[in-house]
């Protein structure tokens, strides 16, 4: 009977490798759409149903403990991770809702180029020219979609803070992802799972203290549902899947069109207008994270890419 050789394992494996990954990336850049369809939603009762619900989903999917005591744990032993993803969550909410979507999505995607700079930082590594490079490239995307509404003075005051929450989320999502942690018996991502869970409980026991808890129409239990499932609770366990039977740079390599495919998205799904500025600054940023991974030091390519979530 016929076996398959060594070589044509090798290459299965690393195209269901690459499937995960790409599942994973998708996963990812339709977050600031289905939030987009949430507005009437007040913050606290979002981040409370679409983090309990991707809580309990990730941690199942990469074998960590639903026990209150694993979680009393985790809470009591890494408060301050549990601290920085509530505030990159809640950041995320804000900015999306107090600034135009697509410029605060681009802004939330300048987190690749500041966890390069940190992690090299953090291993006392030489910041290269590639990470100069893209850095800047990154911030010059920024600068294109920013610059028409600048010289013309459209900038409307409300939008800053927006902004400001959008540089909060990117700046928290990298302290948090620098934090990290290494693998268990667990799973090496288990410990994401439990971070969201706590703080999907902590909402809902903070909005229910406020008494505003609103009812949900269909639609919207169907829209937040699914976006606590599908970013919260598959991305993760795919990513983690794919990096595990891929090809390393090439499925990391995949994260590098999320600012792009998440923008795609917000235009397909009418939230904002196809525009040239768009279309550069989206390039721009992506080009940047493109550059970044691509450095040739690898422990900083290995803790670039380990976190895209």
């Amino acid at each position: 009977m016929p076996t398959s050789s060594p070589t044509t394992k090798t290459a299965t494996k690393s195209t269901y490798g690459l499937a995960y990954g790409a599942a994973a990336v998708l996963f990812w850049s339709s977050g600031a759409l289905l939030f987009c369809q949430l507005t009437a939603i007040p913050l606290l009762q979002y981040i409370a149903i679409s983090q309990i619900v991707g809580g309990f989903t990730c941690i199942l999917l990469t074998g960590g403990s639903l026990g209150p005591v694993a979680l009393c744990r985790r809470l009591t032993s890494n408060w301050i991770s549990v601290f920085l993803i509530g505030t990159n969550q809640l950041a995320f909410a804000t900015a999306m809702r107090t600034a135009p979507p697509i410029h605060a999505d681009l802004i939330i995607y300048l987190w690749p180029a500041m966890l390069v700079i940190g992690s090299a930082r953090r291993l006392n590594h030489a910041i290269l020219p590639q990470h100069i490079l893209g850095m800047g490239l990154g911030f010059l995307g920024i600068f294109v979609f920013l610059a028409p509404e600048i010289f013309n003075h459209k900038i409307h005051s409300a939008y800053f803070s927006g902004y400001l929450c959008a540089f909060i989320a990117a700046l928290s999502w990298t302290t948090y992802s620098l934090r990290g942690t290494s693998a268990t018996s667990e799973g090496k991502h288990a410990y994401i799972g439990k971070d969201v869970l706590i703080i999907g409980i902590v909402c809902a026991a903070l909005h229910t203290i406020q008494g505003e808890w609103v009812a949900l129409t269909l639609y919207e239990w169907i829209i937040i549902t699914t976006l606590g499932i599908v970013v919260y609770g598959l991305a993760v366990p795919c990513w983690q899947k794919g990096l595990q039977l891929g090809r390393y740079t090439t499925v990391a390599s995949l994260a590098n069109v999320i600012p792009v495919l998440s923008v795609t998205w917000l235009i397909v799904g009418g939230v904002a207008p196809m525009t040239m500025t768009v279309a550069v600054a989206g390039l721009l940023i992506s080009m940047s994270c493109w550059i970044l991974q691509s450095a040739p030091v690898s422990p900083l390519k290995q803790t670039a890419s380990a976190h895209y979530t």
